[in-house]
């Protein structure tokens, strides 16, 4: 299996709002490729590709990217503090934080499943999260970023969209077509709300092979590409 690659794309495009968390980002897919180099067993009907799992593995992912992004960087994941709510405050559980590159980032996650020949509808599951992820992050942390102790407050969403077998001679413009209607998208929510955006999006050109296609009780699928969305206010100097 040859090396994954990470593409970033902003909204808007001139913002430059969580860069430094690009390097960990690198980080994570260095992490990914071994993985998937030491793990992943289609032909022996194991799928073991760590970002597909669930949220909880994927934080994992994200915190090991920091850690080798710099040694300067530090993780906490799912660490017990008061959380507040609509409703009130409780004693909850923080989804994570990290220091990169000097910069503190608080950030609650979710993670979704959807079909890259539906992008329509991955693109709201991503977008609803989003939204929700970042409300609930601002509730928790508004005092720590007004404080300064916290640089960005961020929702965040780990996306895994699945290709059947039966569209792998399509896959160029399913691809094609997925990536145009994900970042228009994203680039509305960004422009309807203010907030910047993030899209780490992971590829491996390998996993579209028919060798890749894991065959399971559901159907035979493949997973070429998992993306990693932050959603953020750009801090006022």
């Amino acid at each position: 299996m040859n090396p994954g690659q990470v593409t970033f794309t902003r909204f808007p495009t001139t913002s430059t709002v969580l860069v430094n968390l690009e390097p960990s980002l690198h980080a994570m897919l260095g992490h990914i490729d071994e993985y998937i180099k030491t793990y992943h067993r289609p032909e022996l009907g194991k799928s073991e590709l760590p970002y597909y799992f669930n949220e909880r593995a994927n934080i994992g992912l994200l915190a090991g990217g920091i850690w080798r992004g710099d040694p300067g960087n530090l993780v906490l994941e799912e660490y017990g503090a008061p959380k507040k709510s609509d409703e009130g405050e409780y004693r909850g559980r923080f989804d994570f934080w990290c220091r990169a590159q000097g910069c503190s980032i608080y950030l609650e996650a979710k993670q979704t499943w959807g079909t890259l020949s539906n992008p329509e509808q991955s693109l709201g599951q991503i977008v609803t999260h989003l939204k929700q992820e970042y409300h609930d992050a601002y509730l928790n942390a508004a005092n720590d970023l007004a404080s300064g102790s916290v640089h960005h407050i961020c929702g965040a969403v780990f996306s895994v969209p699945s290709l059947s077998e039966r569209q792998l001679s399509q896959a160029e413009s399913i691809l094609t077509n997925y990536h145009q209607t994900v970042n228009s998208g994203l680039s509305r929510f960004s422009d309807q709300s203010g907030l910047h955006v993030l899209r780490a999006n992971f590829f491996w050109t390998d996993m579209l092979q028919p060798t890749a296609v894991y065959k399971g009780q559901s159907g035979n699928w493949c997973h070429p590409l998992f993306d990693v969305i932050f959603a953020t206010m750009p801090r006022v100097s």
